[in-house]
């Protein structure tokens, strides 16, 4: 946020705020109106908490920092080492379980994070998961 950094819990709870420097280790999530938050909106605790369970989803499969931009509270653009992944805010597990089943069948390089192009996975569509290589 422009007013410095919020510390968030996977609810979408705010712990504290933290200025202007955040930790590298967490991941980070932008989009999200701060002062509508801290005033506990449901909607934007409901966005946090998807885009937490995303970043938590992502680390699971690559590393590096997630970085998920939850600007459309309809759709969450979690990015990290070159390969965006495209999900709806809700049933953000589901989706990700579709992705899951498929990754084996995936080029390794449209998930190494290592090539020149972007790389994104879009799960918002019921029973598909898109890859779409962009150079």
């Amino acid at each position: 946020a422009p007013s410095g950094n919020l510390l968030v819990d996977d609810g979408g709870a705010v712990l504290a705020r933290i200025g202007a420097h955040d930790d590298p280790t967490l991941p980070a999530l932008t989009g999200v109106d701060p002062d509508r938050l801290a005033q506990g909106d449901a909607m934007g605790r409901a966005v946090v908490k998807a885009g937490v369970e995303l970043a938590k989803l992502v680390a699971q499969t690559l590393d590096g920092r997630a970085e998920v931009d939850a600007t459309n509270a309809e759709s969450l653009v979690a990015s990290v080492k070159g390969v965006r992944f495209q999900v709806g805010t809700s049933a953000v597990e589901e989706q990700w379980e579709r992705f899951r089943k498929m990754k084996p069948a995936l080029r390794s390089a449209a998930l190494s994070g290592t090539g020149k192009t972007t790389n994104e996975i879009d799960l918002r569509y019921a029973d598909r998961v898109i890859v779409r290589e962009r150079g």
